[in-house]
């Protein structure tokens, strides 16, 4: 399944003991990398929406730093899934933590010049005209 990804929502953050944060939307999204037990990584997800903070620990074994996708629509509150849809992808390299959002969930190779695909949600879509 190719990657292809929207936008350029994403950041880079310096992992200091195993453990790193970024921030991204203006504090309405945040990834948590903790790696400080070496056999298990955890990685927590908070996303806001509406006022709403939806949140996910994804426990990923054997961790070894490649790139991984996850997904953000299992992100909950109270038994309620986030309204969003797309991967995230997050890697470490060079002892940085480097998210990136905006990569779409389902992707399907038709030929090598046409990739089928769902578009992934996005929190904004620039300005509004009045």
């Amino acid at each position: 399944m190719p990657k292809v990804r929207f936008g350029t929502v994403g950041g880079t953050k310096d992992i200091n003991n195993n453990r790193a944060q970024v921030t991204l939307e203006n504090g309405d999204f945040t990834l948590e990398y903790d790696n400080s037990n070496t056999e298990t990584a955890m990685i927590t997800m908070k996303a806001k929406y509406n006022k709403e903070i939806y949140v996910k620990t994804f426990t990923i074994d054997k961790y070894d730093g490649s790139p991984i996708y996850l997904p953000i629509w299992e992100l909950e509150k109270d038994g309620k899934a986030y309204p969003g849809y797309e991967l995230v992808k997050i890697e470490t390299k060079n002892r940085k933590l480097i998210v990136e959002k905006g990569y779409s969930p389902e992707t399907k190779l038709i030929n090598p010049g046409q990739i089928a695909l769902d578009t992934p949600s996005y929190y904004t879509v620039g300005g509004m005209c009045k």
